[in-house]
C-alpha cells in the first residue's frame, strides 16, 4: 500500500474523530445548559457558586451538646 492510497483513509478516520469530538463537545453543553434551565426554574441557581445553593434555611447548626440562649 503506497502513501497515495492511505491518505482517504486516514483523511476518512480524522474526519470521523473529528465528527465523534465535536458530537461529544455539544452534549457536554446541552447537559450544562440543561442543568442551568432546571436551576432557574427552581430557584437555586447561583451565578457564583457551583451545585445547589439551598439557602440559610437548610444549613446544619453547629451544636455544641446544650441549646444556645437566645436574647
Amino acid at each position: 500500500m503506497d502513501t497515495n492510497e492511505r491518505e482517504p483513509e486516514a483523511a476518512q478516520e480524522l474526519e470521523a474523530e473529528v465528527e465523534q469530538h465535536e458530537a461529544a463537545r455539544i452534549e457536554r453543553e446541552q447537559d450544562e445548559q440543561q442543568d442551568l434551565n432546571q436551576g432557574m426554574q427552581t430557584g437555586t441557581h447561583d451565578a457564583l457558586h457551583r451545585g445547589i445553593n439551598w439557602g440559610p434555611s437548610y444549613r446544619v447548626r453547629k451544636s455544641s451538646g446544650k441549646p444556645e440562649s437566645r436574647g
